[in-house]
């Protein structure tokens, strides 16, 4: 079972992403040395993903207001599904 410390972990990690507080990358690092997160339940594993895509699409972000806006959103969305909101 997930421990619910675990996503609100995440959920910190994402929330400093979308804040623009840490870089993607930087968050994406930190992640992967979490070895006591199980990444193989669904709801952890979507949100690291939207996160690896987060990170991915810097390029395009950058470019494209409305995409860096959606894809805000879009972990904004993973935020709240960790914390149960």
């Amino acid at each position: 079972m997930v421990d619910s410390a675990q996503k609100r972990r995440l959920a910190d990690l994402l929330e400093q992403v979308v804040d623009g507080k840490l870089e993607a990358a930087d968050a994406l690092k930190q992640a992967k040395n979490w070895s006591d997160i199980p990444w193989e339940k669904r709801d952890l594993s979507v949100a690291l993903h939207a996160l690896m895509h987060f990170h991915i699409d810097t390029d395009i972000r950058q470019k494209d207001p409305q995409y860096d806006e959606d894809m805000k959103h879009n972990l904004r969305l993973h935020i709240s599904n960790l914390r149960g909101s």
